[in-house]
């Protein structure tokens, strides 16, 4: 997996609200695999971000700006990755007003942002998936997967692609949840109703 990402011009890493994601980043910049990118909304966080640019000015400078959206966004994190950082991003929630796809999770449906898919297919990067598992004490476990080299979004079947990525990214997420349930946060509704997923199915 190290090798992958050492071996590609940057790569996308897919974090969720499980564990810490904290660890991971600590853990990747002490052993210096490549400069970290952080795609985060400063609207939304600038109590965090003020933070950050005090206490970590460099990690500050690499955030990607989340609130610009469209082209803009994309292309940021293009020359992110041109440069060989590793990227990551948030993809276990979809805020209201961006694209999304409705998949399993838990027994529900729920709906997961499509954009992270749509960045990896148009830019032919790899896909890792980054877990920081709390074990208790001091203790985080570090896990870095492979989801694949390259994602393809062949145009005849775009829409099914992209939700086939969501699907297997919440089922593996659902695979860490059921073994370690203490280390996923969620404070708001999450589920959506039925009819809705299915109306949105319909519509697409």
């Amino acid at each position: 997996m190290l090798q992958t990402i050492q071996g590609s011009r940057g790569c996308l890493l897919l974090v969720a609200h499980f564990g810490s994601f904290e660890a991971l980043r600590i853990k990747g910049t002490r052993r210096a695999e490549a400069p970290i990118s952080i795609v985060l909304d400063r609207q939304v966080g600038r109590m965090a971000m003020s933070l950050l640019e005090r206490l970590n000015p460099i990690l500050a400078s690499r955030i990607i700006d989340a609130s610009r959206r469209g082209p803009d966004l994309v292309l940021d994190i293009k020359q992110a990755l041109e440069a060989g950082h590793i990227v990551g991003m948030m993809a276990d929630r979809a805020r209201v007003d961006e694209r999304s796809v409705v998949v399993r999770f838990l027994g529900g449906s729920i709906r997961l942002p499509a954009g992270p898919w749509i960045v990896a297919g148009t830019l032919g990067i790899p896909v890792v998936l980054g877990y920081g598992v709390y074990r208790g004490g001091r203790s985080y476990e570090c896990q870095l997967e492979l989801f694949e080299r390259r994602i393809e979004l062949p145009r005849e079947r775009r829409e099914e692609s992209l939700r086939e990525c969501a699907q297997r990214c919440a089922t593996r997420l659902e695979e860490h949840v059921r073994a370690a349930p203490f280390n996923w946060f969620n404070f708001h509704d999450y589920w959506i109703d039925e009819g809705s997923a299915r109306d949105a199915t319909a519509a697409r």
